[in-house]
């Protein structure tokens, strides 16, 4: 029997020092990833791309009061009409120049579908595209939007 006496202390290593020993045995793993994780945001700060946010106006389709200014003798009577939804009037013109006026979006696809011989959808899909910019004609028709309507 030696004359060395063992405790519980020296089979139970303090917490400090479990760390310390984790470290050292993977100290490799930690390195890479530090490493890896400061050449990703380098990286990205250096070869970023600047954001361009291209804004357009959007109508909403919502109730608008419309005025109706009366002249009743010496006073202007102001009344609102909630006619109902508000439309987009569209204007077609047409490759040969010519133009045609429609009461809104979906009236002006009907026109189209039945010229072209295509469905109501895909027209409105067209007709809408071209008047918002996001394509430039349609079968060299183009389609604007000229005013704000309501029914």
């Amino acid at each position: 029997m030696s004359d060395e006496v063992t405790t519980q202390d020296d089979n139970n290593p303090s917490r400090m020092q479990r760390v310390k020993q984790h470290l050292k045995e993977n100290k490799k793993t930690y390195l890479v990833g530090a490493g890896a994780g400061i050449v990703g945001t380098l990286g990205g700060l250096y070869f970023r791309r600047p954001i361009v946010i291209d804004f357009k106006p959007v109508i909403e389709n919502v109730v608008a009061p419309v005025f109706n200014n009366h002249n009743h003798g010496n006073h202007l009577e102001s009344t609102v009409n909630n006619a109902g939804h508000l439309h987009k009037i569209v204007r077609w013109i047409r490759p040969d120049g010519t133009s045609a006026l429609f009461e809104s979006v979906n009236e002006a696809a009907r026109a189209v579908a039945q010229e072209y011989g295509i469905k109501d959808g895909s027209a409105l899909d067209r007709v809408s595209k071209v008047a918002n910019g996001h394509i430039p004609d349609y079968k060299e028709n183009v389609f604007e939007f000229v005013g704000v309507g309501t029914r």
